[in-house]
């Protein structure tokens, strides 16, 4: 696909995020829009892909978001798991401008004990095993993903 353009893989990725931005904005009740907002998530984990495993990370809690406000936004763990989320994203991103390997990784698993905490809460709830499945796939793959980048950049 990227071969039949001039410009750079980030910004035809970034063309497209924003264009399904601006179409989910001005038309929201359109059929479409839950179409084009997978196909943003989709587009967003091959760019994660491609950037390395923290990138990886950064999805998986992008995905978790998506996910709640999709389908479990009324369960009483909703708000719970989204700040969660939010936290160990924010911790990227503060981590890309500071650069402190020890701080990330120590609020990155403190983030995710707590997350730990809510999946052993919900474990046991039947109507909960949706929101279970979505939070322990994504967990894991979180930290094995974490792992990795961990032990990439203590190579470097």
């Amino acid at each position: 696909m990227f071969a039949r353009f001039n410009a750079s893989k980030e910004k035809i990725f970034q063309h497209y995020q924003n264009s399904i931005t601006v179409i989910t904005e001005k038309w929201n009740e359109s059929p479409l829009v839950s179409d084009l907002l997978e196909l943003s998530v989709e587009l967003y984990r091959i760019q994660a892909i491609e950037k390395g495993n923290l990138a990886y990370v950064d999805w998986n809690q992008y995905f978790i978001l998506y996910e709640i406000n999709r389908v479990y936004k009324e369960s009483v763990l909703a708000n719970n798991v989204i700040d969660i989320c939010r936290q160990t994203r924010d911790n990227i991103a503060v981590f890309h401008t500071d650069h402190d390997l020890q701080g990330l990784q120590e609020n990155f698993y403190v983030n995710m004990h707590k997350m730990d905490s809510i999946i052993k809460e919900i474990e046991n709830r039947n109507e909960e095993k949706g929101m279970y499945m979505l939070l322990i796939t994504h967990i894991a793959d979180s930290l094995n993903s974490f792992d990795s980048f961990l032990k990439d950049s203590s190579i470097k």
